[in-house]
């Protein structure tokens, strides 16, 4: 849809049908953001002193525990006042259920649910009132990349599992009205991001935002197959850690700027990088973010524990909730011109990833999305000793019924294959790491790592069939050298023009010393040309390679070791 149309005629007009004031929003937001820090900081403790009054009187689990405490709302003057309150945590909100909500019968509240990265499903309200400020900071934030309401917007996202179809129809359709379309990572096959592919070609996204493993995973994958027509101006990596290698291929992928965000599903977004990429902003006027550190504020520049307060959730407040990550107050102060303060980098959101034996990689937001379709799971824990099973460890509140796995394993197999065993192991506990921490994905899997096994070095095309079926012919003899089989993938590198293929090796003629490409593959490769054969494996043990150097007319003359690779 015309961007244009969306920005200037749907989208206003909608938000006129709403009338939730999303736009006057938007100009308090986008004043905020120009205050300097002190004033932001007395903005933070104007709302803070407001929402601690409104849940004292009304919030029965913060009322009593205010009296038992002796906190007087009215007292709280400051950060340090601000720390009487005690930490709050997914066990203490389970635990008091509904006197965690207000009993003002104006507010109105949605049901929403987070996993996060500890593995604990939580249910949980976001205010219905304060949607028009998570709305219009999510238009401000954008805007700092350029990001217009209505611009072509590709997301690489979780699909619910626990959502009626009458909600999918609408999520899609108000998806639709805003220019965003949504793509699951539950499948990144090679089949599925080919038809990605396709979809991105015909859509033209200005911006692709997504978990950085899917984002690297889709790069990866047009990288190898020479798709080089997919190129959007934005990048946003959110939901994860990301890592170097990670934007390093993204952006020789894609040319684009990538930016990192972090948030939840409990305060929205937290932080976000601007266009200097001076570290994360902490959106200040949305969240009171403290980093705490032995029961103390973690030092500027020490790790501490990431602990928040949304300053407008009032139907179920999170007064200093641990939010299961770990972060450093950064001490300097972006040149953008913004107050908010700048955080460095996230940590704890790097999940172990579940293999299956296709090859198939689900990471841990996959496992999250499925467990909250099910209730009852106060944890689990997903462990992988091999390829083609899993044990799914649960611990189970006291509406979980044993009989709501069998949803839970139809899932699975679905994304992982039918022949893929789930053996679910219902436990009163799941233990912590010898570190003290808690990990909802084990891959004994995961260590291993792909190695090269086999490598023929500096071979010679001999000839190119573009009639015969993709895949490349070597001399049987040299095959047996390096212990190729058969039909065994491989990896061809042209040294030269630098050109890099994956296909299927057969036998060819003893002693000839054919090395023949053949089918799609002679649009890369010409005869004459110098190649490298070479083939992988996964293990998790030390291997010599077998490499051996041939002469021009593709004659073995020695192996090599070492170095000489």
């Amino acid at each position: 849809m015309n961007p244009s149309l969306v920005r200037n005629i749907i989208y206003p007009a909608y938000r006129f049908i709403q009338r939730d004031g999303v736009f006057s929003t938007l100009k308090e937001l986008e004043r905020n953001q120009w205050l300097s820090g002190n004033d932001l900081k007395n903005l933070q403790v104007e709302k803070l002193k407001q929402l601690l009054d409104y849940t004292y009187k009304n919030v029965p689990y913060y009322t009593q525990l205010f009296n038992e405490l002796g906190i007087k709302p009215d007292s709280i003057h400051s950060p340090a006042d601000f720390r009487q309150v005690p930490i709050l945590t997914k066990e203490i909100i389970r635990n008091n259920g509904n006197k965690m909500i207000t009993t003002d019968p104006l507010r109105k509240g949605a049901v929403a649910n987070t996993g996060g990265s500890t593995g604990e499903t939580l249910y949980f309200y976001k205010d219905v009132g304060s949607r028009n400020y998570n709305i219009a900071c999510d238009i401000r934030l954008n805007k700092w990349y350029g990001i217009n309401i209505g611009d072509k917007e590709a997301v690489f996202w979780g699909m619910p599992f626990d959502v009626s179809s009458t909600r999918k129809i609408k999520d899609n359709f108000k998806r639709y009205m805003q220019n965003i379309l949504h793509l699951s990572t539950f499948d990144m096959s090679e089949k599925t991001m080919l038809k990605y592919a396709d979809i991105l070609r015909g859509f033209k996204p200005k911006i692709l935002r997504g978990y950085p493993s899917a984002l690297f995973a889709f790069a990866y994958f047009l990288k190898k197959n020479y798709i080089t027509d997919i190129k959007p101006e934005i990048i946003i990596s959110t939901g994860e850690k990301s890592f170097p290698f990670q934007k390093e291929l993204m952006k020789d992928v894609f040319g684009s700027e990538i930016y990192e965000k972090y948030g939840s599903n409990e305060f929205g977004m937290i932080s976000q990088e601007c266009a200097e990429h001076h570290k994360l902003h902490v959106i200040s006027d949305m969240n009171y973010v403290e980093f705490i550190k032995d029961n103390r504020p973690a030092e500027k520049g020490e790790l501490g524990e990431i602990v928040v307060t949304s300053l407008h959730n009032y139907y179920m407040p999170f007064l200093r909730y641990k939010i299961g990550d770990l972060g450093v107050l950064s001490d300097i102060q972006c040149s953008c011109g913004r107050g908010f303060p700048l955080m460095e980098e996230v940590r704890g959101r790097a999940f172990d990833t579940i293999i299956t034996p296709e090859g198939k990689a689900l990471g841990g937001f996959f496992w999250t999305f499925i467990s909250r379709a099910v209730p009852g799971i106060k944890q689990f824990q997903i462990v992988q000793n091999e390829k083609n099973s899993i044990d799914f460890k649960i611990v189970p509140e006291s509406s979980f019924s044993i009989e709501s796995t069998k949803h839970l394993e139809k899932e699975i197999k679905e994304a992982a294959g039918q022949n893929f065993k789930v053996n679910f192991k219902v436990v009163d506990e799941i233990p912590l790491t010898p570190s003290g921490k808690f990990r909802f994905i084990v891959s004994k899997i995961s260590e291993e790592r792909l190695v090269m096994k086999s490598k023929i070095h500096k071979a010679v095309v001999t000839e190119i069939n573009p009639n015969h079926l993709d895949c490349i012919t070597i001399d049987e003899d040299l095959m047996k050298k390096v212990n190729l089989k058969e039909f065994e993938k491989v990896l061809v590198v042209d040294n030269t023009n630098g050109a890099r293929l994956e296909t299927y090796v057969i036998k060819g003629k003893k002693g000839s010393g054919v090395v023949s490409i053949n089918g799609a593959s002679t649009n890369l490769i010409n005869k004459g040309d110098e190649i490298i054969v070479m083939s992988f494996t996964w293990t998790d043990e030390v291997i010599v390679p077998q490499v051996i150097l041939v002469d021009a007319e593709n004659r073995f003359i020695q192996f090599l070791e070492g170095a000489e690779f």
